[in-house]
């Protein structure tokens, strides 16, 4: 099982710019987003 300090939702700009901050500080992120498969059209 995986422990992470921060689980952070959404991998836009600002999901990835907090996980490379929260990285620097060797904090361990989860980036979840849903990436193409949840709607094509969109």
């Amino acid at each position: 099982m995986e422990l992470y300090d921060v689980i952070i939702i959404g991998g836009g700009i600002a999901g990835l710019q907090a996980s490379i901050q929260l990285g620097r500080y060797d904090r361990r992120v989860l980036v979840v987003d849903r990436g193409q498969g949840a709607r094509p059209d969109a």
